[in-house]
C-alpha cells in the first residue's frame, strides 16, 4: 500500500514539475495560467485519489490501485469541490486572515462527503463537510499542529513521499471518528 501511495505522490510531484517548467519556458500570461489551471485540476484529482485510498485503508476496507484514481473517474465533482473550496478560502482571507482558515478547516472534510454520497453537488459537499466540523475545527488544528513537523517536511520533495501519506491517514482517521460521532 505504502508502494502505491508513494507512486502516486511522486506522479503528482511530475506533474507539478511539468507545469512549473512549462510556465519558466513559456513566460508569457496565457501559457502560465494555462499551465496552473490544468496542473490544479490534475493535483486536485490526484489528492483526491490519495483521500479515498487512504480513507479506505483507515476504515479496514478493500484498497485497490484504481483508488488511487478515483479524482479521475469523477473529475467535475473533484473540480467543482476544489474550486468552491478555494473560493471560500479566498474570500475569507480577503475578510480577514483568521476567516480564510477557518472556512479551510470547515471545508477541509469536503473531498470525504463528496466520496461517501456520491449523489451530493459540490456546493452541499461543502456544507456537510461544514456541517461535521461544526464544534470540530479546534480538534482538526490541534491535530495539524501536533503534526507541524511532518508538514514542515512534506515542503521538501523526499519529506512529502514520507509524510504525506502519513498525514492523509491522520486526516481520513479523523473523518471517521467525526462520522461516528455525527
Amino acid at each position: 500500500c505504502a508502494k502505491k501511495m508513494t507512486l502516486m505522490l511522486l506522479m503528482a510531484l511530475v506533474v507539478l514539475g511539468a507545469v512549473i517548467t512549462l510556465c519558466v519556458l513559456f513566460p508569457s500570461w496565457y501559457v502560465i495560467t494555462i499551465c496552473v489551471v490544468v496542473g490544479l485540476i490534475l493535483e486536485s484529482a490526484i489528492y483526491y485519489g490519495c483521500e479515498i485510498f487512504c480513507l479506505n485503508l483507515s476504515s479496514k476496507l478493500q484498497t485497490t490501485t484504481a483508488d488511487l484514481f478515483a479524482g479521475f473517474r469523477k473529475i467535475l465533482k473533484v473540480i467543482g469541490v476544489t474550486i468552491c473550496s478555494l473560493l471560500s478560502f479566498v474570500f475569507g482571507l480577503c475578510l480577514f486572515v483568521f476567516f480564510g482558515f477557518k472556512f479551510e478547516l470547515s471545508h477541509s472534510m469536503s473531498f470525504f462527503v463528496s466520496y461517501q454520497n456520491a449523489k451530493l453537488k459540490s456546493i452541499d459537499c461543502l456544507k456537510q463537510s461544514r456541517r461535521l466540523m461544526n464544534g470540530n475545527r479546534t480538534r482538526l488544528l490541534k491535530l495539524r499542529l501536533k503534526n507541524f513537523g511532518w508538514i514542515l517536511l512534506c515542503l521538501t520533495v523526499i519529506g512529502s513521499v514520507w509524510a504525506l501519506p502519513y498525514l492523509l491517514v491522520n486526516k481520513s482517521i479523523f473523518y471517521n471518528d467525526l462520522k461516528t460521532d455525527f
